[in-house]
């Protein structure tokens, strides 16, 4: 097996990369038409952020990528990412490496401050810079964004069956550079949120001392504004209808958030509105009853201790952290919406003009499309011929690589070749343990039932009270956490999806529980400390 045509070459100046949040973005193989049309526009928005936003680096000195394609996954570049936190008041390369990843029992080197010339001075403009935002956050700059997307949508909904295939292509176009700009916000928000959260933590951790870590979490659940969370209580809401009510609502809650899905910065990956039938899966599966949750009681039982402890005494800032919490999580939520909901314009424009060459017969289905790279999308939808040779060949390799397991950590010329990573098949059959450690996610403790997923779309969906235990998940996992009474992952950090959903619903959950989804069974009896980090299996199916 031969590595995949769209790997990028590792920068060995920026060499240790993570799977940790990427995994979450992008789950699954890079598809050709995502590694031409999409990360261009990434690693611009990266270099854009790292150079301009904040005064990480100078521009001749950026890593070469700081979005690679291994094995056709996705990584994100953490050396980049950890001398960002060394520069960054009020966080750290340890803290950046909880936020990427919490996988258990995973660390990596000590970070070593490089002996640069002006490097304390850069340090001071980065605190200047996440200074004025954290008093100034950009809220009307966000909802701009997210309303030209929303409004974007709206166009494409109106006009996308009756636009000729030069329309869609130049409105496909148009959006690239979007891509771009939409980054660079989510960038800031993705930067500056754990700048806030981790604020909030220390400033607890003075007075309760490593129990403050814990109470940060309980202090932010339920706050509200959280974009794919609301989505999951539309989906919820749906359980108590039915008949005709119910399909009128269903089709508003599609029209809304139907631009969501599993895998959905990946533009091959069908959204909620191109396979609704996961939402009525997902819909069918809570009717019995949703599970009982109150994250605002909890939330307010901390803050009622923070009273009676006199918090405020010891930790002044208190409640200006609390405030920036919420406003800075709500905003990367809601730029991270604001992403996708351009991808799906891409995904939608792209799938009408695959329609319309599988009709012709130069693809055998419309999906097919997406095995195209950016020119040969072009040329297809412009000429309507497609090299389906070409089209089979990236699809067998695309399946080859999605049957072996990647590792979690890259280090550039340490990556063994592809063809000797394990095989998913023979880590299914390996582990028997009674207890998986991870990372802290959700407070609260919880058991019931596993429901094993490693599929959105395909697996069963998690019924009423079962613990939903999946590799990672992103906001299209959104209905599977409606029934679940708490949520495991393999993978993600302190600002992973499974952690701000999960608290914002009031789900005990732990995220980087390496080996959960081999280890636990469809069926075991489990039960779940998320306050604790830890997964003990009480009695196998």
């Amino acid at each position: 097996m031969t590595a995949y045509e769209f790997d990028t070459t590792l920068d060995p100046d920026y060499p240790v990369l993570t799977r940790g949040n990427a995994g979450e973005i992008m789950p699954d193989i890079v598809s050709p038409l995502s590694a031409t049309v999409f990360f261009p526009p990434l690693e611009r928005g990266w270099r854009r952020s790292f150079t301009e936003t904040w005064d990480v680096m100078d521009w001749p000195q950026c890593p070469t990528t700081f979005a690679p394609i291994v094995g056709g996954r996705f990584y994100i570049n953490i050396s980049a990412f950890r001398r960002l936190a060394d520069l960054t008041p009020g966080t750290s390369p340890e803290d950046i490496d909880r936020t990427l990843f919490a996988a258990g029992g995973i660390t990596l080197d000590p970070y070593e401050t490089p002996d640069e010339p002006g490097y304390a001075e850069r340090g001071e403009r980065i605190a200047a810079t996440t200074a004025d935002f954290l008093e100034h956050p950009p809220v009307d700059r966000v909802q701009a964004e997210h309303d030209a997307a929303q409004a974007r949508r709206r166009a494409g909904r109106a006009s996308r069956s009756t636009s000729s295939n030069e329309e869609l292509l130049a409105r496909f176009e148009s959006m690239q550079p979007l891509m771009e700009s939409d980054f660079v916000t989510l960038f800031i928000g993705s930067s500056v949120s754990p700048v806030a959260l981790g604020s909030l933590q220390a400033g607890l951790a003075t007075v309760y001392g490593d129990e403050g870590y814990e109470l940060g979490r309980r202090a932010v659940m339920g706050t509200g504004g959280i974009e794919s969370a609301d989505a999951g209580r539309a989906v919820a809401a749906l359980a108590t209808l039915d008949g005709e009510v119910f399909e009128t609502e269903f089709q508003r809650v599609l029209e809304r958030y139907g631009f969501r899905g599993v895998n959905e910065w990946e533009i091959a990956a069908p959204s909620w509105e191109i396979r609704p039938d996961v939402l009525r899966r997902a819909v069918a599966a809570v009717r019995a009853g949703g599970v009982p949750r109150d994250a605002d009681a909890v939330r307010d039982e901390t803050l009622a201790r923070f009273d009676a402890d006199d918090v405020r005494q010891k930790f002044p800032e208190l409640d200006q952290w609390l405030a920036r919490c919420a406003t800075w999580l709500g905003i990367r939520e809601r730029t991270k919406a604001t992403c996708v909901l351009t991808i799906n314009e891409m995904r939608l424009d792209a799938l009408e003009i695959g329609r319309r060459l599988a009709d012709a017969g130069a693809l055998e289905s419309a999906d097919q499309v997406y095995f195209l790279t950016f020119d040969e999308f072009r040329d297809a939808a412009r000429r309507g011929s497609v090299d389906l040779d070409r089209v089979h060949a990236r699809q067998a390799a695309q399946a080859s690589l999605d049957a072996r397991q990647e590792p979690l950590f890259a280090i550039a010329g340490q990556v063994p070749p592809v063809e000797d990573w394990p095989r998913k098949a023979d880590a299914a059959e390996s582990t028997d343990a009674d207890e998986l450690r991870g990372a802290p996610a959700s407070p609260g403790v919880a058991s019931g039932r596993a429901r094993v997923v490693r599929d959105a779309y395909a697996d069963d969906p998690t019924e009423p009270g079962e613990v939903l235990v999946a590799p990672i998940t992103d906001p299209g996992w959104m209905p599977l956490f409606v029934g679940a009474v708490a949520v495991v992952t393999e993978m993600g950090g302190e600002l992973s999806h499974t952690m701000i959903v999960s608290r914002e619903l009031g789900i005990p959950a732990v995220v980087g529980a390496v080996g959960a989804t081999t280890a636990i069974r469809t069926g075991d009896l489990v039960e779940v400390d998320g306050s604790a980090g830890t997964v003990r299996i009480l009695h196998r199916a």
